[in-house]
């Protein structure tokens, strides 16, 4: 018997399964629900895209001015009720609107909301300069380069329209596309981060950044973020901006030699003879490389032995704080003197 005609088989029991529990008295949502959702897993076995359910604002009970009320209630913040629905709406959503009313006989289509797109430009900029203060306030000793990677990371599509969708955005962003895109739910964040803003001020906007945005480095360490090239001459550039002997690598232990599952220990020592990082790896270069990188995290005071990052500073937006040094200019008695 071939498969195609053992699954058509197996099917048609199951159909008779669902039935019969109609039959014996359970309720009739019971077999509709089960039945749906042997649809959606045959669907999906079969590889086909199952279909979106039809969205919220096609229900005749939909009242969207209820629903940003709602949803700015939600978050816990003053916003006013235009910018709130202007940083909600896309120039697609304008558009199509436009056309509606064109194709009904209105010439001069007039519509009582306005795109978010200035919202969006002020709103990320805004956000972007937040997220770096923030970065270098909580990183004092970690290199520009890596605040930037952070930063790079936090301000992403993936995990700006996260958290869009977290917060609820999905049903009540205007847009013409459903369902909604991630590029729609990034740009319409930036937007609400600008519409808090002007509602209230750079300090309300900035603890919404804080707690939203910056929170996603929780359970994340920042080094993964920031891919360090050649770590070995790094950690000796540090060395030499000190005015110290590079640190020297030593093989400190060594198991399973010529096995797959072979593991080296290599340790970097300072002038004292102290050590300063300690890596593993199948191979003696590997090891070396994650000892640099091991002692760098030290000096940045990022690695796990470290105090992790604090959500709750308290940051003032009128004030930049200078700029991380470099790697290349990165000096610990200077930064040490800096922060008190």
């Amino acid at each position: 018997m071939s498969i195609q005609k053992l699954f058509s088989t197996a099917l048609q029991a199951h159909r008779t399964y669902l039935f019969s529990i109609q039959a014996h008295g359970f309720k009739k949502d019971v077999s509709r629900k089960l039945m749906e959702l042997y649809k959606r897993k045959e669907d999906i076995e079969f590889g086909k895209t199952p279909s979106p359910p039809p969205p919220r604002s096609s229900y005749l009970e939909w009242n969207y001015d209820a629903e940003l009320y709602s949803f700015g209630k939600r978050l816990g913040e003053h916003i006013e009720p235009n910018l709130l629905a202007q940083s909600l709406t896309q120039r697609s959503f304008i558009v199509v609107e436009e056309e509606k009313q064109k194709a009904v006989g209105i010439e001069d289509p007039i519509l009582n909301v306005q795109e978010n797109t200035p919202l969006v430009d002020e709103g990320k900029s805004f956000t972007s300069r937040y997220v770096k203060q923030y970065l270098r306030i909580a990183l004092p000793f970690f290199p520009e380069e890596g605040i930037q990677s952070v930063h790079n990371y936090l301000l992403t599509e993936k995990v700006i329209a996260n958290i869009a969708s977290h917060i609820g955005m999905n049903d009540i962003v205007q847009t013409a596309e459903y369902p909604i895109e991630t590029s729609s739910l990034h740009s319409c964040f930036f937007a609400l981060v600008e519409a808090i803003r002007q509602s209230n001020d750079d300090h309300t906007a900035g603890n919404f950044v804080r707690d939203f945005v910056l929170t996603q480095l929780g359970g994340k360490n920042v080094n993964d973020l920031w891919d360090i090239e050649n770590p070995e001459d790094k950690l000796n550039t540090i060395y030499r901006n000190h005015g110290e002997e590079l640190p020297e690598p030593r093989l400190v232990g060594a198991s399973g030699k010529n096995t797959i599952l072979a593991n080296y220990r290599v340790a970097f020592y300072n002038k004292d003879k102290q050590m300063i990082g300690l890596g593993f790896g199948e191979s003696v270069q590997i090891a070396k490389e994650m000892a640099a990188r091991d002692a760098l995290r030290r000096l940045f005071r990022t690695s796990e032995r470290d105090a992790p990052i604090k959500y709750n500073l308290d940051i003032n937006t009128s004030q930049q704080k200078k700029v991380n040094p470099s790697l290349e200019e990165w000096n610990e008695k200077i930064l040490l003197q800096a922060t008190g």
